[in-house]
């Protein structure tokens, strides 16, 4: 086998190659996007966003944790809505999990004032 045959065959991959590779490129780069609106007050509407999934594998599910009473996240859409009852400084965490179980989380505080 010349080097030019070793070179060409070293560069051409069947299909099935390129899509194990892109596979575990999606994997490892699994995360939340989102624009966090930080400040609400309370018994009023929250301005809320949507947190959005980015690589890993579909079907998303999302959750939260820490958001004031009243505030909640949508399961699977990732739409974040509703009127906090209380006052006060929340650390909140969006998590996303994706099809294959990998996890990516998103924290920021929320501040509801009275």
């Amino acid at each position: 086998m010349t080097a030019m045959q070793r070179t060409f065959r070293n560069r051409v991959r069947p299909w099935w190659w390129w899509r194990r590779l892109a596979d575990r490129l999606r994997r490892i780069g699994l995360a939340v996007v989102a624009a966090p609106v930080t400040t609400a007050q309370i018994n009023v509407a929250y301005a809320g966003f949507t947190a959005a999934a980015t690589q890993g594998f579909k079907p998303y599910a999302f959750s939260a944790s820490g958001f004031p009473a009243g505030v909640v996240i949508d399961a699977d859409t990732g739409e974040v809505s509703g009127t906090p009852t209380e006052s006060g400084s929340f650390s909140v965490v969006i998590t996303v999990t994706d099809a294959d179980g990998r996890t990516a989380t998103l924290p920021f505080t929320l501040e509801v004032s009275a």
